[in-house]
């Protein structure tokens, strides 16, 4: 009989540890899904920018380039 209730007493332990990582595995999913679904929300509401690299033209000097990064951060666009 002992047996049976160290048997039964394990299973117990198994099931609840199961059952913790379940919940666990649950509740990370329902974290990222709402943290993805704020993440949209934040782009949608910033609506569609380039990045500051993309709006440079390729073949500019060095010192255009600076001239034109600064300006984009002091003055904005």
């Amino acid at each position: 009989m002992a047996g049976f209730s160290t048997a039964l007493t394990s299973l117990g332990k198994a099931a609840a540890d199961a059952t913790t990582a379940i919940k666990d595995k649950v509740t990370h999913a329902n974290m990222l899904a709402e943290f993805n679904k704020e993440q949209d929300t934040f782009i949608k509401s910033k609506g569609e920018r380039r990045p500051v690299g993309s709006q440079i033209p390729a073949r500019s000097s060095k010192k255009s380039t600076k001239k034109k990064l600064i300006s984009k951060f002091v003055i904005g666009d």
